[in-house]
This record gives C-alpha cells, sequence and structure tokens, in this order.
C-alpha cells in the first residue's frame, strides 16, 4: 500500500546514497545513521504532511490497459490520472512523475495548467511526449507485479504523493486508485480516467494466489494435492474439465484433492470485499494415460467440422469430419518402440495448453478462414521433464496460425500465442529459446508441421537456423511436445513471430516505430496507420524507384540507399531462398520490416513459414514472376542488381557463406542438417503415433521419416558446387574466384607469411590486397584503392590484421572477383598464451566464475604487469613468475567459494567484477598496453547451451582457431568444469538440445 509522503521523502534520499556504496558495508552503515540524523535535524526537505493535504494527488492508476481508454495510436497504454483537489489552478511546471527513488525528476511535465477540482490523465506508456496540445506520455511504464510511483514537486524539492516501495500487484482493466470517505487505495472494477472514481465495485486488497503442494510435471504413481491460500478468510474453488473456475463455476476447496489420473486442476481463491485471485493451473500428465489415449475421450467434439465431399459420379455433398484423438496402437506397442515409448514422450521441454471445453469445440470445428479473429483464453504451462529450468505457467490468449481449408486436409492446426492485456500478462518472461539473448516475448507461434512431408519440422528450423548463422538475424525457434487439456497433441515447433516486437527486441529502438508487412499486408498495424507506412515503403524511401531514377554511377545515391536498405542482410535472405528451392517464394513465406525513426531499422528481410510442399534441398532458378508492389521481394531485387556495386557484393556474400567454413559450406549446411533431426530423433515416434495415419496415402512412420531425412542429407552434399555454377549461368557471381589463402584467418605468430595463390578460373588475373580493412576495390568507380597492393610475394603480419583481397582482370564483364576476407590475430613468436576454460555462468552463482590460462607454446610467457582490461579486471604483480611451457594457471572471482568447489587447485589471482551472463570481450594485454589474448565469447548464437547456467564451463577445442567463433569452443566434459588440469575428449552426453 502507499507510505506516507515523509517516508517517501526518506526513500528518495535513502536510495540516492546507498546506491553508489553498496560495496562498502561501513559506509552504508554510516549513511543510514547520517539519513536519520538529517532528518531529526530537519535538514531533508520535508514532504506534505497528514495533516497539511496535499493539492495535487494520484487519484487513480491502471497498470494492466487490456480493454479501456487508448492513446492516441489506438494503443491500450498504461495510464495515471492527477486530481486537483484544491479551489484554485496549479501550474504543473516544476512537477514530475517517476518510477524511480533515485531519478525523482525522470518525466517533468511541461508547463500546462490543471483547473481547480479537474482530473489530468497521464499515459505510462514510455513514450515520452510532453506536448502541450496532445496526450501527455510518461518515458516509463507501469509494472503489473507492483511498482515504486512517486509525484515530485521539483521547486519545493518534496514528494507530494505515490506509493514506496512500489504499488500492490495490479490486475487487467482494474485501476487502483482513491475510494471512500478516507479516500485510501483500492481496487476499482470500473476505471474512470479522466472523472470522479466509480465506488459501485470495488476492493481494498487483493486475494493472494492458490499455493499447489504438488508441481505440475509427469507422474506415474497416484498422490493428493493440497491447495492453500495466504488470504486468511479467503474460499478456494478448483475446477478439473479446463474451465475457469469462479464463484458460481467449480468445486469449493475442502480437502486434499487425490490424483490418479490425468488431470488439469485450476485454481482461485475469492474473498468478499476482495478482488479474487488471478487462476492457477497445474497440469498433472499420467504417461500410462497418453499411451493408451483412446480414440473419443469423453468431453471432447466428436466431429471436427464439416467438408464437401464429392463422389465418383460427381455427386457432393458436405459430410462431418471425424474426430482424431488416438495414440496408434500399432506404435505404441510397437518392440522396437515400446521399452522406450515415455523416454520418447520426455525427451523435449512439453508445453501444456488448457482452456475451456467450448474454446477447445471453437478451434476444432471452425477454420481460420471462417473466424479470423478468434481468440480464447488459455492458460500455458512450460514442464521441463529433465529438471534443467524451473516449471512455469502464465494465462495468455491462443488463436489459430495460418492458412487452414479444413479439418479434414489438415486436422492438425498450428496456433498463435498472444501475451495481451486481456488475457494476463503483456510480455512472457522467460528465455524460451537457449541460443538468443531474448527472454521476453508478445507472441509465440506454435507451428504443426506437415503430416504430408516428414522433412517440414526438420527444414523450417533448418531455414531459421541458416538465416541466423548467415546475417546474425532470423526467428529462434525450438522443439516441444504439445498437450491440450490433457491429451497429447504431437510435435510442435515453437517459433518466435517476426513482428514489431520482434525487430525492437533484437534491433532496438520502439516497437511502435516499427514496420513489418508481409506478402498478405502490414501486421500489427492500426488499418488508420497502415497505409501511411506502406507509403514510407514505398514512396519515402522509394524501394522500386529512387534507386533506378538517378545516376547509378554517383556515390550519393549509392549511400543514400545503404543509409535505409541494408543490402548485405538482403543478399542473404535471396542467398538462402535460392539454396533451397524454395516453393511459393518470392509470392510467399518472408517477413520485411523497416523503422522509420532510427537507423537501426534498416530494410530487413526474413524467412518465414516452411509448411509443405518445397524442397529440403537443390538450387531454385525461380526469382519470381511476381510485379506488383504488394510483392517488394523480386522487383526490388531486380532494381537493386542493375547496380554494379551490389551485383559485387551480392557476389561478396555468396563467397562469404559458401566458401571457407561458411555458414552455407557443405560441412556447415550437413552438420546443421544432423542437429536438428538429432533433436527430435526420439519426438518424431510419438509425433509418429499420434499424427502418422492422418495421411493414409505415405503415413508418417519413423523409419519414414529417417528415410527421407537421410535422403535429405544426402542431397546436401555438393550444393555448394551446384550453387555457384547456378549463380555465375544468372550473372550473380562472377567468372573469376577470390585468391586462395595459406590459412584462414585465425592465430598466427609475428611474422608469419600468407601465401596468396590464383585460382585456375582466375589465372590472368592480378590480386589485390589490402592490410587495413578497407577495401581493394573503390566502390561506384570501380578503381584500385588507395591502400592497395599488387600481390608479389608472401605478406608477413607483424600486428593483429584483417586482410581484403580480390582478383582484378581486364576485359571481364565484373572486373573484379568476389571478396576474400580473414582475421589474423598476431602474437609474438613463441608465445602461446591462451584463455583456455570459461565459467561465466556457474549455477551456484557469480562467486564461483573462474578463467583457466595456459601457456600452450615451447617458450616461458613474461606475466609481470598483464592485465585483463576487458569484461573483468586483473593486473598481474611485477613479481608474477613467468608461465612455463604447459602451465595453467587459474584465476577466479572469489577464492573462498573457488576453495570450496575445487579444493586443492592452486588459485593464480582474484579479478574484480563478474563475467557477463550474456557474453562479452575478454581482453588481455602485455606491459606496453599491446593486445596479447582477446575473444568474446556468447551464451547464443552456436555457443554451447550447457555453459550458460547449467553447470558446463567452455572449454577451448581448437588453441589456433579464431577463438570468437564458437566451433572452436566446446561445453566442458564435467560438470562445474575442471580447473587447472586438461579435460578428457567430451563424450556424448545425454542431453536434451534445444534449436
Amino acid at each position: 500500500m502507499e507510505r506516507s509522503n515523509q517516508a517517501l521523502d526518506s526513500y528518495f534520499y535513502y536510495g540516492r546514497m546507498t546506491m553508489n556504496n553498496n560495496k562498502n558495508s561501513k559506509l552504508f552503515f554510516w549513511s543510514v545513521i547520517l539519513i536519520c540524523l538529517l532528518v531529526s535535524a530537519g535538514q531533508i526537505p520535508k514532504s506534505t504532511a497528514a495533516n497539511d493535504p496535499a493539492k495535487l494527488v494520484i487519484n487513480e492508476l491502471l497498470a494492466t490497459n487490456g480493454t479501456g481508454l487508448t492513446d492516441e495510436d489506438g494503443e491500450y497504454s498504461d495510464w495515471i490520472e492527477l486530481y486537483n483537489r484544491s479551489d484554485t489552478a496549479i501550474n504543473l511546471a516544476g512537477w514530475a512523475l517517476t518510477d524511480d527513488p533515485n531519478e525523482p525528476q525522470k518525466w517533468p511535465f511541461p508547463d500546462i495548467t490543471l483547473n481547480s477540482h479537474d482530473y489530468l490523465v497521464v499515459f505510462a506508456s514510455g513514450k515520452d511526449r510532453r506536448a502541450t496540445v496532445s496526450a501527455l506520455h510518461t518515458n516509463f511504464k507501469l509494472d503489473r507485479e507492483g511498482d515504486f510511483l512517486a509525484l515530485y514537486n521539483v521547486l519545493e524539492d518534496r514528494v507530494m504523493d505515490g506509493f514506496a516501495p512500489k504499488f500492490p500487484e495490479q490486475f487487467k482493466d482494474i485501476a487502483y486508485g482513491r475510494y471512500g470517505a478516507e479516500l485510501t487505495y483500492g481496487y476499482l472494477a470500473q476505471p474512470t480516467p479522466g472523472g470522479a472514481n466509480d465506488e459501485t465495485a470495488s476492493w481494498a486488497g487483493a486475494v493472494a494466489p492458490v499455493q499447489f503442494s504438488v508441481e505440475r510435471g509427469f507422474f506415474e504413481k497416484p498422490f493428493v494435492v493440497s491447495l492453500t491460500c495466504a488470504t486468511p478468510g479467503a474460499v478456494i474453488r478448483y475446477t478439473i474439465d479446463g474451465s475457469e473456475p469462479t464463484e458460481l463455476n467449480g468445486l469449493t476447496y475442502e480437502q486434499p484433492i487425490p490424483v490418479s489420473a490425468t488431470t488439469l486442476l485450476r485454481a482461485a481463491a475469492f474473498k468478499s470485499t476482495f478482488l479474487p485471485a488471478e487462476v492457477v493451473t497445474q497440469s498433472y500428465i499420467f504417461l500410462n494415460d497418453v499411451l493408451n489415449q483412446p480414440a473419443v475421450p469423453a468431453g471432447f467434439p466428436a466431429n471436427w467440422g464439416a467438408h464437401l465431399s464429392t463422389d465418383a459420379t460427381g455427386q457432393t455433398a458436405v459430410l462431418p469430419v471425424s474426430a482424431d484423438y488416438e495414440m496408434d496402437p500399432a506404435v505404441v506397442a510397437d518392440p522396437g518402440y515400446a521399452d522406450s515409448f515415455k523416454d520418447n514422450l520426455t525427451s523435449l521441454p512439453t508445453l501444456s495448453l488448457v482452456m475451456a471445453g467450448q474454446s477447445f469445440a471453437d478451434f476444432h470445428t471452425r477454420t481460420p478462414a471462417a473466424t479470423p479473429d478468434l481468440e480464447r483464453p488459455v492458460s500455458v504451462e512450460f514442464i521441463f521433464p529433465n529438471g534443467d529450468q524451473p516449471n512455469f505457467q502464465a494465462n495468455a490468449g491462443l488463436e489459430l496460425q495460418g492458412e487452414l481449408e479444413s479439418a479434414a486436409s489438415d486436422p492438425k492446426h498450428s496456433f498463435r500465442l498472444l501475451f495481451k492485456r486481456q488475457f494476463g500478462p503483456t510480455k512472457l518472461e522467460f528465455p524460451v529459446f537457449a541460443e538468443s539473448p531474448v527472454d521476453e516475448f508478445d507472441t509465440l507461434v506454435l507451428q504443426a508441421g506437415a503430416l504430408s512431408d516428414p522433412t517440414a519440422f526438420s527444414r523450417d528450423v533448418w531455414l531459421h537456423n541458416s538465416q541466423i548463422a548467415m546475417s546474425g538475424l532470423g526467428a529462434n525457434s525450438a522443439f516441444v511436445h504439445l498437450y491440450l487439456n490433457g491429451l497429447y497433441w504431437g510435435l510442435y515447433e515453437i517459433v518466435e513471430r517476426p513482428s514489431a516486437s520482434f525487430m525492437a527486441s533484437y534491433l532496438g529502438g520502439e516497437k511502435e516505430d516499427w514496420f513489418v508487412t508481409n506478402q498478405a499486408g502490414p501486421l500489427d498495424v492500426d488499418p488508420a496507420l497502415a497505409q501511411d507506412r506502406l507509403n514510407y515503403l514505398f514512396t519515402t524511401l522509394n524501394f522500386a524507384g529512387q534507386f533506378n531514377s538517378a545516376d547509378q554511377s554517383l556515390a550519393s545515391t549509392y549511400a543514400e540507399v545503404a543509409s535505409f536498405f541494408d543490402f548485405d542482410q538482403f543478399s542473404d535472405f535471396m542467398i538462402l531462398n535460392w539454396y533451397t528451392q524454395r516453393l511459393g517464394w518470392p509470392e510467399n513465406r518472408w517477413h520485411a520490416a523497416v523503422n522509420r525513426q532510427d537507423l537501426v531499422g534498416r530494410g530487413k528481410f526474413l524467412i518465414w513459414n516452411e509448411p509443405d510442399g518445397s524442397q529440403p534441398t537443390g538450387i531454385s532458378m525461380r526469382t519470381g514472376e511476381t510485379t506488383t508492389t504488394a510483392n517488394l521481394v523480386n522487383p526490388l531485387f531486380q532494381t537493386l542488381l542493375e547496380n554494379p556495386d551490389l551485383r559485387l557484393r551480392l557476389a561478396d556474400r555468396i563467397y562469404k557463406h559458401l566458401a571457407n567454413g561458411g555458414a552455407l559450406s557443405d560441412t556447415a549446411i550437413q552438420a546443421r542438417w544432423q542437429a536438428v533431426n538429432r533433436t527430435i530423433s526420439q519426438a518424431i515416434v510419438a509425433e509418429s503415433a499420434r499424427w502418422g495415419d492422418a495421411n493414409p496415402a505415405s503415413p508418417l512412420t519413423p523409419a519414414a521419416w529417417q528415410a527421407a531425412n537421410d535422403t535429405a542429407l544426402a542431397q546436401l552434399k555438393g550444393q555448394n558446387a551446384q550453387f555457384l555454377t547456378w549463380a555465375r549461368e544468372t550473372g550473380y557471381y562472377p567468372p573469376l574466384d577470390p585468391p586462395y589463402f595459406s590459412q584462414e584467418g585465425g592465430v598466427v605468430e609475428s611474422g608469419f607469411r600468407l601465401t596468396m595463390n590464383l585460382p585456375a578460373v582466375s589465372a590472368n588475373g592480378t590480386i589485390y590486397y589490402t592490410l587495413d580493412g578497407s577495401d581493394p576495390r573503390l566502390p561506384v568507380t570501380g578503381e584500385i584503392g588507395p591502400t592497395a597492393q599488387a600481390y608479389t610475394g608472401p605478406v608477413a603480419l607483424t600486428a593483429n590484421t584483417v586482410v581484403k583481397a580480390r582478383v582484378l582482370q581486364d576485359g571481364s564483364e565484373f572486373g573484379w572477383s568476389a571478396l576474400h576476407e580473414a582475421a589474423f590475430n598476431v602474437i609474438q613468436q613463441g608465445q602461446r598464451l591462451r584463455i583456455t576454460e570459461i565459467m561465466y555462468n556457474p549455477t551456484q552463482g557469480d562467486d564461483f566464475e573462474f578463467i583457466e590460462l595456459k601457456n600452450m607454446g615451447n617458450n616461458a610467457v613474461d606475466l609481470a604487469n598483464v592485465s585483463i582490461d576487458e569484461g573483468i579486471y586483473y593486473r598481474f604483480p611485477p613479481n608474477t613468475p613467468p608461465l612455463a611451457p604447459g602451465q595453467v594457471m587459474v584465476l577466479v572471482s572469489n577464492a573462498a567459494s573457488f576453495a570450496e568447489q575445487y579444493p586443492g587447485v592452486p588459485v593464480g589471482g582474484v579479478y574484480d567484477g563478474h563475467l557477463s551472463n550474456k557474453g562479452e570481450m575478454l581482453l588481455m594485454t602485455d606491459a606496453e598496453g599491446e593486445p596479447l589474448v582477446e575473444l568474446t565469447y556468447d551464451d547464443a548464437y552456436g555457443w554451447p547451451v550447457s555453459a550458460d547456467g547449467r553447470g558446463d564451463s567452455l572449454v577451448l577445442v581448437q588453441p589456433d582457431g579464431d577463438p570468437d567463433n564458437p566451433q572452436n569452443w566446446r561445453a566442458s566434459t564435467y560438470v562445474n568444469g575442471s580447473p587447472g588440469s586438461d579435460e578428457p575428449l567430451a563424450g556424448e552426453k545425454a542431453a536434451i538440445e534445444v534449436n
């Protein structure tokens, strides 16, 4: 609840003083004493006392606006209402709102006047708008879990009203405001922004959520569940049929509930004059029930809609579609799978969706075309059978995803999870995708795959992973087992939706400034704004005209296009689509995004939705026949490719990804394909039992799935050469090849001599190279760059260098070859000091971090005055003895904690700071400040997942490879790593792999 204003003021000053002193307990103690002395002496400006009521107050707020007042953008933003309860007008210049006790003037009001007994609504949207002629928006949002909030008078330097340490938890479309004769705060059923508070339905507080004695999960034996609520006098109501418990629906809890079969237990607590608790759901799944899932389970519809059937005589009839619920007994009882079937069902994370029976019927007796806006409330539970992450539950919305013709042709639907205010939290806050740095989502898609195509699951995830590997941006995905109302529903791919929120999460900027479209039109945009943003895309940027209408030899035109369009990323998008022969593309299956306010939002294109009908491999000659503005891809590409600089840039990207172990090299694409299939090799057995007989003409069996994916893998071999041949034939790649390098970057000793050779097809050309990071070819003119040198013999490297080289052949249509680029980390001769092990996110906490150094050379390494300057900080003392060849040294975060975990392992030093759990650069410099060891690790994008808070460390496996490349690292063989000693070679680890 709210505190007195004097307490709020003290909270401000306490926060200010302790924030900068939390590393020194003595200073912290005396800060508190000083606060007390200052308050008693009257030195801290006092706030309004209880007997001197503030004239301007926070009268009402709404932190979970789902269906109420919209702002000028048509969005349901949070809002705060102020009330001038005095008899005189108040000018708000010199007043501020804040959600941070250390920043009392976080959002100052503009120069406006609030008349006597008037109300003012300020949207707490984070949009930061202060114009006096339009709606006001703070630069912060309200947290539904509770938040600090204060109204501050800057001129008087005191708090006038607010909540400290925070207001209580808020609920969807329920306001929190003053009511009653005492004007105390409580929950209000009817929000009244801009008017007097409606007290007809109000609550003094909120009931605490129901607690369950048994956590959701998988079970073999019966048990009992006890329900409790921390709110005295609250009545617990529960259901087991999927519906939400209310005061009128469900049963009253009186004694522990016996559970002996799959049960969906939903509970909430109620108390007079209190706001009811949010419904909590626990799914208790008995695997024996799953194995024996019947053809017609009780309480589920027997038919899934109807479809038009035509017989041999041409007569048509509307016939019902029989529902399909059964687990195929032939697969479940198959001797090859029977003993491991339960393991197959727990080989992946599980997603349990629970909803009212009518909602289930709505989804399975209709099609998206008939009900395009069908949204229903649903409970979402994530269950991790191996216990590597905590199980959790959230309330959300559910709708159908994609285009389905009928339940007869496609009975397994795809869905979309919506985290919106009217259903629950606006964000799912959980690291759903182990390889992604993003852990907040407002939309997730559940792809059903294609029952007619055994490779559908593998191909879609492979495509997303390939795009991420190529350009760093793409929709992350993972596999889950899905349950609907307790019934096993099969294998699903959970994937990010490339929406405006997605773009803002990965690239920055405000969600509201991102515009995303696909072949069907704009996504998630108010209809009133859609045309304006389309005009921006086609007119302001003028993708299809501006670049082509100007003199394309002008550098200014080239720079102008580059300023609003990411051609490298677009090239990667095109290359991947060609490479995989995607049918239905480019007319379909893509998303395009642009940010009109921020340079981070240069135009991007993303792969989307590979449900069926495409080839898993092969080269596509398709560049698209569509020329309407509804299809951006082909007209944009053909226009841009008329520019010789961009045409050569496309060739650069082709070479980058296909050569030298790039993202589309034969080795990389095959390894990526195999990794995806390893993830679902067990789960596909359960999918076969659930849906394998849905396509009688070509049933999905584990053997059929394996054969199809083996065939695809075999076809991937040799793709590289085929693609280059096709690219040359189409004019997208020069007849020349770049020069060969004797080493593809990585760590080399000072004086290393890099050799370059002409390929046979470039035998009549000349190699030009640079060592300063510039391109040997000048853009626009195509002339030789000022720092480019003709190659005449081996090049000695004495410092860290990025080598860029091309072949120039006069008379060639292109003139220049594609670019060959490699980064070399140059070290002193005989010096091979390496960081060989990193424990950056130990399960026990930051105090158990360590890094391991090893001298892998033949000469001793002088460590005197060597320092680690990036990531963490440590300087070796001047008297540090040299590190002998083969010797290992461990630097730790906390010596006592390290000794507890690794008794007997010597500690070489204790560093300051902590290793970032999200990844960062580590830089060691010698006594002269020159780089000695430099690397950047990450917790995503190919780096070992189990090293991120799951007990393993990162272990270097290629000492002379690029230390920034995740392929040169692996997870430790032993849990907690092996600091101070070499690890054995990694064997197969029994871990669930999530893509």
